[in-house]
């Protein structure tokens, strides 16, 4: 069976311990937390890549709020 409780552990032990005929009802809850991992990071590092791009614009428009709720 897959050995680790984190994530760290996990994937270390993906290659050794894990095979493709391990379909247990644990295998099955990590494949899914994994899926569920890899879908919130790829969210996460699309929301700073975009983030990223539009910098210029978002602290364009911080300055107008900014400017525009001190005066």
């Amino acid at each position: 069976m897959c050995k680790g409780t984190n994530f760290d552990n996990r994937y270390k032990s993906f290659n050794s311990n894990c095979t493709k005929l391990d379909i247990g009802g644990e295998h099955n809850a990590l494949l899914a937390m994994d899926i569920i991992y890899i879908l919130f990071s790829f969210m996460l590092s699309y929301t700073v890549l975009l983030c990223k791009h539009a910098n210029e614009l978002c602290s364009f428009s911080f300055m107008i709020s900014m400017k525009s709720s001190f005066s």
